[in-house]
This record gives structure tokens, C-alpha cells and sequence, in this order.
């Protein structure tokens, strides 16, 4: 099924900790320049793991929101063409797996 930017980002924050949360974001972050992803590594790679998975969660959701308003921005679609990748706008289409 295709959705928008927009749209997965809504669904998103109506899933909260759900398993489909993944099914949803992961092909968002796919489009994601690589300053972005490596932002998100390393989240991942810092987190203090004592924590609990919902605030995990809740602090990635977070960041994630933070990358694509960046990514959505003239800053970001400067990064964006300068790396040689497309424009991302919220009206940009994800296919996402049923």
C-alpha cells in the first residue's frame, strides 16, 4: 500500500510501542540521507539500555520526527542534492508492506 510522508508519520505516532510500528517507519528511514541514518545509529548506539523499551520508543519517535523536519527543510534539500538524492516532502510516497 502507498502512503505519504505525512501520513506514516501520523500512524506512527498513533502506534506508540505496537510490533507494525516498524513496518511503517523503516521505509521512511530508508529515504533518509545518510546524516540522518547515522544520527539515528547512533541514537541506537547510546541508549542506556536500563531504560524501558517505551521510552525507548517514545525518545526515538522523537528523533525520528526532529531528522525529517530537518530533511523537509530547505537545509535538508540542500544536504539532500548535494548528496545527489531527491526531494523529500510530506506528500512524498512510501510503499509500505502489507
Amino acid at each position: 500500500m502507498k502512503m505519504t510522508v505525512k501520513a506514516v508519520m501520523e500512524t506512527v505516532e498513533k502506534l506508540g510501542v505496537q510490533p507494525d510500528r516498524a513496518k511503517y517507519l523503516s521505509p521512511l528511514v530508508q529515504l533518509f540521507s545518510p546524516v540522518s541514518k547515522k544520527t539515528l545509529r547512533d541514537f541506537q548506539d547510546l541508549w542506556d539500555g536500563t531504560k524501558s523499551f517505551d521510552d525507548f520508543v517514545a525518545a526515538q519517535n522523537s528523533l525520528i520526527k526532529d531528522c525529517l523536519t530537518i530533511e523537509l527543510s530547505s537545509f535538508g534539500a540542500a544536504t539532500r542534492q548535494a548528496l545527489g538524492q531527491p526531494l523529500l516532502t510530506e506528500q512524498t510516497e512510501l510503499e509500505i508492506d502489507n
